[in-house]
């Protein structure tokens, strides 16, 4: 099956019997191999892909003889969990996963009908968007922001899915002229950041991107951000680096592409991204949640492809690699976004963070590494559970009125009800 494939390209739309094994052989190996910079097939394929063939013959056993029935299923990526969606929704049978963080979770359908495989399972629909932003709109800006604080936060640069336990304390960038002493910056050019990526996750997280995988996007960008010497450029990696212990780190990006040019620069671990926003003129992502959180503060933000985001009107989202790189090559150009736009975004984040997460008080809110006190968890688990029991109500109603509409994107019915009555 491989014989004929000669590059990525081809190994990702590789299909048989219309279920994607290319594309998950090509995650399976970037997520357990560490290297994004494979870029021909090797050995290590042949194993994935036999992997691959084994479970899709063995879901397809287990949904052809089960159908009308549910999946419920948190991950949509890697093996077995891509393998056994995908079989799930040849046959017609619903998915269900979970999204948000957790203690406190939302739920997206997938189903044959609506044809979204490879769709975000964070990513809203246009239309319940279109109905959060409309009624949003008609509150004055101030008071609109003012008020979002009650529901959620509105801080950028915060991983929340990490919950690190010891975390050393960091520094802060007090002003511009403070970062560019810092870096030996030339003061009067504007600080464009760029936020890297864990290097083996998330590379199919979405339906389509101009690269790839995130190092092909990274090394891509540098080597084009060489030649543009009238901005200054801070690459920042992602803090799951050193998590998912990848082989390519960006700083090792760094160290080979742009070492020696004065105005591009690594962002140190000793210092915190949290008021860096207030310093840097543009953004710059692949599909991170940077898009969604930098707009907030009016900074123009780049993304790549589709992201849980992208489309809602409050991203720069070039459609091909050239309009990307166009787009460096202006940078300087971009303006700060005006309220009309901030607005969309918050309405985003309205619809993201609250309307469509249910708190639950029996889960412990603990370190996500494998590394985390197991005896503590269940201890504190079982504690929970004794106290408020295990049936939600608010929940129960939410999901009952999701499955009953046929509807993608869990709704917690008490939030959005109540907010609308007294927006």
């Amino acid at each position: 099956m491989l014989k004929n494939i000669k590059d990525i390209e081809s190994l990702i739309k590789l299909k048989y019997e219309n279920i994607e094994i290319g594309r998950a052989t090509y995650e399976q190996y970037l997520r357990f191999k560490k290297n994004p910079r494979v870029n021909s097939v090797v050995l290590d394929f042949y194993f994935f892909l036999s992997q691959a063939l084994i479970l899709n013959d063995q879901f397809k056993k287990i949904f052809e003889k089960n159908r009308n029935t549910y999946l419920i299923q948190s991950e949509t990526q890697y093996f077995p969990f891509r393998i056994c969606m995908a079989n799930a929704i040849k046959f017609n049978i619903k998915m269900i996963s979970r999204r948000g963080q957790i203690a406190n979770i939302g739920l997206k359908t997938y189903s044959k009908k609506e044809n979204h495989l490879n769709e975000n399972r964070n990513r809203p629909s246009k239309k319940i968007f279109d109905l959060v932003y409309k009624k949003l709109n008609k509150k004055k800006f101030g008071e609109l922001i003012s008020f979002s604080s009650k529901f959620f936060r509105l801080n950028i640069g915060t991983e929340i899915h990490q919950e690190i336990k010891k975390r050393t304390k960091l520094k802060f960038f007090n002003s511009k002229k403070d970062v560019c002493r810092y870096f030996n910056f030339n003061q009067k050019k504007p600080i464009i950041l760029i936020l890297a990526h864990e290097l083996s996750d998330g590379a199919t997280l979405n339906s389509w991107n101009l690269f790839n995988n995130d190092l092909i996007w990274l090394e891509e960008t540098v080597k084009k951000i060489k030649k543009i010497k009238n901005v200054n450029w801070i690459i920042k990696s992602h803090p799951s680096e050193n998590i998912y212990n990848n082989k390519v780190k960006t700083s090792d990006i760094y160290e080979k592409l742009a070492k020696n040019h004065e105005n591009i620069q690594l962002f140190p671990s000793s210092h915190d991204i949290k008021n860096f926003n207030k310093f840097i003129s543009v953004a710059i992502t692949s599909h991170g949640s940077a898009g969604y959180q930098y707009p907030l503060k009016s900074i123009p933000t780049i993304i790549c492809g589709e992201a849980f985001y992208s489309g809602f009107g409050f991203n720069i989202e070039p459609k091909n690699k050239s309009e990307y790189f166009n787009i460096l090559k202006n940078i300087d150009t971009i303006k700060k976004l005006d309220n009309k736009i901030i607005k969309k975004c918050l309405a985003f984040h309205y619809l993201n963070d609250y309307f469509s997460l249910e708190q639950i008080p029996i889960s412990f809110k603990n370190d996500i590494s494998m590394n985390f006190d197991k005896m503590l968890f269940w201890k504190k688990t079982y504690k929970l559970t004794r106290k408020h029991g295990v049936f939600y109500k608010s929940f129960a109603n939410s999901l009952k009125f999701q499955l009953l509409n046929n509807y993608s994107y869990y709704i917690n019915l008490r939030r959005f009800n109540k907010f609308f009555k007294n927006c």
